[in-house]
């Protein structure tokens, strides 16, 4: 092979700084996939034999489902090509309810996901109590964003070639450094801010020895996130950022003026054309003052003014890229003490991309949005599909300071309330 050729195929097998963001944080105890669930109307039942013909025929047409990232003696991992076997790729399995699906799909967040075979993989889901079925597809996020991830939908769903041509194949997201005073400054001055948010007397080390993982879904009109936000005076995502602030502060018992820390995923991908990851955090630091909604989307609104997300992720992902010259083993530490305790709450905003929406003829009734930690956190992701918010919460139960459930049901009343709800 000629050098110029080893070298263009050494560009194109190499990870993002972007990608090894997630990839450092992967580990057993703290897997980094995230899920999407797509629900089925109740019909003529998908078989798996069905899903995996589907699934072979489809994923032979792209590099991106072949690439896997074996283990390189402690250096940084590169990507490399193994066949899509569907046989292991696509499985089955039959539950009795919805409490009983919500189990597994915890079981699957929880359980990290091999990396010397592709990095995603497929799970068709019978319910028996309501003869319902439901698709599970799960992806290592060093391969992909769930902004890209109907390009691994475009694998089960009723589609031709040229509806998902976007997410499958543009090129693998070129994050560029960006080397300004704020690139400078960034990570010091966010190293403060979360002073007043680091655990004294840990009980788990981080990452830890195994994973827990509980979850809580539910959906909601999207006319009726619309018409709320439109009644507190703000956009749809400064509503949604102020309830998730407004429910995490009822259920975990904090003061009218403690200060909350949201970390924000934002794509730096103005095009929204990409394939790998173009994600990268910024955190907004609000003030939990004032009674009404309408306080909480203004303080929401200003802060996002004040720091512009966009800018202050980048800063902060250009200057994690001198982890790369470290031997690998000290990226994922030095990354594991960046993270740590850096903040209370996430919300990530997630927009569909699809023009189909069955599989076999049975139309997508509802999506189950799911995201990894990247700490201890709340996680929040919202997905926004035709006319409809879907929202997934995850939490390691054993750091949480409050119960899963009562913040999601928080959550959804104040999503559904269209007044000014007082804080208790």
């Amino acid at each position: 092979m000629k050098p110029r050729q080893r070298w263009a195929d050494h560009r194109r097998n190499r990870l993002s700084e972007l990608d090894c963001v997630h990839l450092r944080l992967d580990s057993t105890g703290h897997p980094m996939h995230w899920m999407l669930g797509l629900q089925l109307e109740p019909g003529d039942p998908v078989t798996l034999e069905q899903l995996r013909a589907r699934v072979a025929s489809r994923a032979r047409a792209h590099e991106m489902y072949r690439l896997c990232l074996p283990e390189h003696l402690g250096r940084r991992p590169r990507f490399v090509r193994a066949e899509v076997d569907p046989r292991e790729r696509v499985q089955a399995a039959v539950v009795r309810d919805g409490d009983a699906l919500s189990r597994l799909i915890e079981r699957l967040m929880a359980t990290p996901m091999t990396r010397i075979a592709p990095l995603w993989d497929i799970m068709l889901v019978d319910e028996q109590d309501r003869r319902s079925q439901t698709v599970l597809l799960r992806v290592q996020h060093c391969l992909s964003d769930g902004l890209a991830g109907p390009g691994f939908a475009a694998l089960v769903v009723d589609a031709t070639a040229a509806d998902f041509a976007r997410f499958v194949t543009a090129p693998r997201f070129p994050f560029t450094r960006s080397l300004t005073w704020r690139t400078c400054i960034e990570v010091p001055r966010q190293y403060r801010a979360a002073r007043t948010v680091r655990r004294v007397g840990r009980v788990l080390p981080f990452p830890p020895q195994n994973c827990v993982r509980q979850i809580a879904t539910f959906a909601i009109p999207l006319s009726r996130l619309r018409r709320n936000a439109a009644v507190a005076a703000g956009s749809s995502t400064e509503y949604l950022l102020a309830s998730a602030a407004e429910a995490y502060q009822r259920v975990a018992s904090r003061g009218p003026g403690d200060v909350l820390r949201i970390m924000l995923p934002v794509t730096l991908d103005e095009e929204l054309r990409h394939t790998g990851n173009a994600t990268a955090s910024a955190f907004l630091d609000l003030h939990m003052s004032g009674t009404r909604m309408t306080d909480r989307v203004r303080a929401v609104r200003e802060q996002l003014a004040a720091i512009d997300p966009v800018a202050q992720a980048r800063a902060l992902a250009s200057a994690g890229v001198d982890l790369q010259y470290l031997p690998w083993r000290a990226q994922t530490r030095l990354m594991a003490r960046m993270v740590r305790d850096t903040c209370q709450l996430s919300v990530s905003i997630t927009p569909g991309f699809a023009r189909q929406h069955r599989i076999f003829g049975r139309a997508v009734t509802g999506t189950l949005p799911l995201s990894p930690l990247m700490a201890d956190e709340l996680m929040v992701t919202t997905l926004i599909l035709r006319d409809q918010l879907s929202v997934g919460v995850v939490a390691d139960p054993r750091v949480l300071p409050c119960a899963l459930a009562e913040f999601a049901d928080e959550l959804r009343e104040l999503l559904f309330e269209a007044g000014e709800p007082l804080s208790r």
